[in-house]
């Protein structure tokens, strides 16, 4: 695997993120059809994420970044919620990722949760939490291998499928 960074997201990435968002759409999955609008904006509101002025009660501030090759092709990305309400306790935890479809089963799922996790510690958390649906073995791997445990199960509210949810000591 060649050298991953996970960096903010940037207007100089366009093209590639928009490739990205295209190669879901195709594989049958409607992800970051923002990116097709203005990318300055859509960059701009992925920043505006972390403000915690003037959110919803059940909305936290949070974080995205883009996992990108030495070469610029954006493989993934992850988002870093600063902390946690109820509903995100049950479904969704602090971190969530998606790697980009021909890029999955090479180990960048593994790569993109501990450099959020990463992030999660500059953040100063202690712990996160972590979920995936019960069905996403691939996912289940990816968190155990990063030091997730099991703090049990829930069923989610929005598609009625059973969720893991695990924990990760950061300190």
């Amino acid at each position: 695997m060649e050298k991953m960074a996970l960096i903010e997201p940037t207007s100089d990435l366009t093209a590639e993120f928009r490739a990205m968002s295209a190669e879901w759409r195709e594989a049958g999955e409607d992800k970051f059809k923002d990116a097709f609008g203005d990318f300055a904006q859509y960059v701009k509101s992925l920043q505006g994420q972390r403000e915690t002025e003037g959110l919803p009660a059940d909305r936290v501030p949070g974080s995205t970044f883009w996992l990108v090759s030495a070469g610029r092709k954006v493989v993934g990305t992850s988002r870093l919620r600063h902390w946690l309400v109820p509903h995100l306790e049950k479904e969704g935890g602090h971190i969530g990722y998606d790697i980009r479809p021909s890029e999955r089963r090479k180990g960048y799922g593994t790569t993109i949760l501990a450099l959020t996790l990463g992030k999660a510690r500059d953040l100063g958390l202690w712990s996160v939490i972590v979920t995936c649906d019960a069905d996403n073995l691939g996912s289940v791997r990816i968190i155990e291998k990063n030091g997730g445990r099991s703090i049990g199960t829930a069923v989610s509210d929005r598609t009625g499928k059973e969720v893991y949810r695990y924990q990760i000591t950061l300190r």
